[in-house]
């Protein structure tokens, strides 16, 4: 059973929003620890965050624990965002970077996710009417980072899931503030 907990330690663990994590649940799998996909490509995306096998051999991963244990598998896909972030800096290229490798399918998954943060009515749809880039450039000023919180003690989780992203030490808590983002990126919620 997966839990705020799960999304908590793992936020905590890689310096990321427990709620971006959740969102990225919601638009991957719909929240069902379950999921399994097949992909036109041979690879496949398991569980909860939908983590794709090709990071199986990377990460010396058990495909069996991401579809059993879903901690395990929030907590591999805060792993893989950690990696987009130090790779993209916070902002929604690293937000795309997690689905997807062309700068335009970032752009697209990128928006689904702030979808999902804000609920679609405050967001436009998928039909843009400016080039990717742009669009990119529209969605940057809606996450800010707010200020960085201490580090944790290891936990229990950390110790089962030891390999960070980089060779920092541990990376700082950082949460991401939204707007709700108009094309022309207008307004703001707190």
């Amino acid at each position: 059973m997966v839990t705020a907990f799960c999304f908590d330690q793992a936020a905590a663990q890689y310096g990321l929003s427990p709620r971006l994590l959740r969102s990225i649940a919601m638009v991957e799998s719909g929240c069902r620890p379950s999921a399994h996909h097949v992909n036109t490509n041979g690879s496949t995306d398991l569980g909860l965050m939908q983590v794709n096998s090709s990071w199986i051999g990377r990460l010396g991963l058990d495909s069996g624990r991401l579809l059993r244990d879903p901690c395990y598998n929030v907590m591999t896909g805060a792993q893989i965002l950690r990696q987009c972030v130090d790779r993209h800096g916070y902002g929604w290229e690293a937000v795309g970077c997690y689905n997807a490798l062309s700068h335009g399918k970032r752009v697209d998954y990128a928006w689904k996710i702030l979808r999902a943060i804000k609920g679609a009515s405050s967001v436009p749809n998928g039909d843009r009417e400016v080039s990717s880039k742009a669009a990119m450039k529209t969605m940057e000023p809606s996450v800010t980072i707010l200020k960085p919180a201490p580090s944790s003690s290891r936990s229990e989780i950390e110790k089962q899931h030891p390999k960070v992203a980089t060779g920092r030490d541990r990376p700082r808590s950082f949460y991401f503030r939204v707007r709700t983002v108009s094309m022309a990126g207008e307004g703001e919620n707190p």
